[in-house]
């Protein structure tokens, strides 16, 4: 894969990333568990964060130099 590629693919990785967190914020104010405060919220985004990353590390490993 060429860095070009992999800049597309990542830019679709951290789109979807990114809608899934606006819809875990959405989902945690409905249901009331959304807290007040900069790091209040942390442990309802591990998950998607933990599967971003690795994501985004086997991305990297697919770049040719």
């Amino acid at each position: 894969m060429t860095r070009e590629q992999a800049e597309i693919e990542y830019k679709k990785i951290m789109k979807n990333s990114l809608d899934r967190e606006n819809e875990i914020v959405k989902d945690a104010k409905k249901k009331g568990i959304w807290k007040m405060g900069l790091d209040s919220n942390n442990e309802l985004f591990q998950e998607l964060y933990e599967e971003t990353w690795r994501k985004i590390s086997v991305l990297k490993t697919m770049v040719d130099e």
